[in-house]
C-alpha cells in the first residue's frame, strides 16, 4: 500500500534561507524526529534558545515547517514539518540570483550530507553484520550524454521516492525489524580530467 508524500519545491528565497547549516539540520530533526519546541532543539544542536527560535521562523516564514498548536502549553511553542522532501530542479542561468540560491542550499546540502557520511562511517564497526552487509559506499564513472545522465539521476531518484510512499513516515513508528536507512545520491559531471572530445556549449 502506497501514500501520498508531501514535498515541496522551494523558490529561491525560501533556498537561500535553507542554506544557513543549522536551519538545515533543524528541518532534518523535524522531518526525521516529530515536532520540537526552540528550546528542545537548541539543546539537541549547542544553540541558544534565541538563535534557534529566529531560525524556526524563518523556517516557517519560507513553508518549511509550522506550528502545532495542539501540543503547545501556552507557553512554548511547537514546530513541525510542513512536508516530507524537498524538490529542487536547477535551471537557472550561470551567475543569475537564482543560480546563485541553489549553489548556496547545495553547499549546505553536501555539507551535511557528508556530516552524516562520517557519523555512519564511525558506527560502522559496531553494527550488526547483518546491516554492514546492507551498507555501501559504491560509485562508478561512465560516458554518458546529457539526455541519459539525466535519465539516470530521474530513475534512482524515483526509486527513492518510490519507497518513501511504500513505507511509513520515518518520523512514526516502523515495523519490526527495520531501522532508518539513509540513502544518498551525488551524480554529476566528472571533474578534474581532460575529457576528449567533449565541448561544453554555452
Amino acid at each position: 500500500m502506497t501514500r501520498d508524500i508531501r514535498s515541496y519545491t522551494p523558490g529561491p528565497e525560501a533556498l537561500k534561507a535553507l542554506s544557513h547549516g543549522d536551519r538545515l539540520k533543524m528541518l532534518g530533526i523535524l522531518r526525521l524526529e516529530g515536532p520540537r519546541t526552540a528550546s528542545g532543539l537548541a539543546a539537541e544542536l549547542g544553540l541558544n534558545s534565541g538563535a534557534t527560535s529566529y531560525h524556526l521562523r524563518q523556517l516557517a516564514k519560507h513553508g518549511f515547517i509550522e506550528e502545532a498548536p495542539e501540543l503547545g502549553n501556552g507557553r512554548d511553542r511547537w514546530w513541525r514539518s510542513a512536508h516530507e522532501m524537498t524538490t529542487t530542479r536547477d535551471e537557472a542561468a550561470p551567475g543569475s540570483p537564482e543560480a546563485e540560491a541553489m549553489g548556496g542550499y547545495l553547499a549546505s546540502v553536501v555539507e551535511r550530507q557528508v556530516e552524516l557520511i562520517f557519523a555512519a562511517l564511525a558506527a560502522h564497526p559496531g553494527l550488526p553484520v547483518e546491516w554492514r552487509r546492507a551498507s555501501t559506499a559504491s560509485d562508478g564513472t561512465y560516458w554518458l550524454t546529457a539526455a541519459e545522465a539525466e535519465v539516470l539521476s530521474e530513475r534512482l531518484s524515483a526509486e527513492l521516492v518510490r519507497l518513501k510512499a511504500e513505507t511509513p513516515p520515518v518520523d512514526a513508528p516502523g515495523p519490526e525489524g527495520t531501522r532508518r536507512f539513509s540513502v544518498q545520491i551525488h551524480a554529476f559531471p566528472h571533474p578534474g580530467f581532460p575529457q576528449p572530445g567533449l565541448k561544453d556549449t554555452p
